[in-house]
């Protein structure tokens, strides 16, 4: 995943664009790699062993510097969110849901989700934005 490059960084996840943006891309990339889907708590400093060791010494040391006891939600792929229209041709090639869910590195749920037009979000629950 690291071969590929990103100029746009619009495109991410806000939970790791301002990453992206101030210590690179290749940061996201390891970070995607190793806990993609899962919640990382950033602490202040970096024990022996810690499990955010796992994207190298630099980098983790660089996030703590950045984000001290930060929360970061890391998304389980960079790639740009699957659209009805791809999920749709991936049924009428034959695959079922969950293969579909497989192939897009995506939960079957969301591929339902997708499929059937569902809002992402629920239409009742105020913007923090409005």
């Amino acid at each position: 995943m690291s071969e590929r490059r990103i100029n746009d960084f619009s495109n991410l996840p806000t939970s790791v664009r301002d990453i992206a943006e101030t210590l690179g891309i290749d940061v996201v990339f390891k970070l995607v790699e190793h806990f993609g889907g899962c919640e990382v708590r950033v602490p202040a400093g970096l024990r022996d062993g810690h499990p955010l060791l796992a994207i190298g010494e630099d980098a983790a040391r660089a996030l703590c510097a950045y984000c001290p006891n930060d929360r970061i939600d890391v998304p389980k792929s960079l790639d740009p969110k699957p659209s009805a229209r791809l999920i749709e041709q991936l049924e009428q090639r034959g695959l079922t849901r969950s293969e579909i869910a497989r192939e897009l590195n995506i939960s079957q749920r969301h591929v339902r989700r997708i499929a059937n037009g569902e809002p992402a979000a629920d239409p009742d629950q105020m913007s923090l934005l409005d």
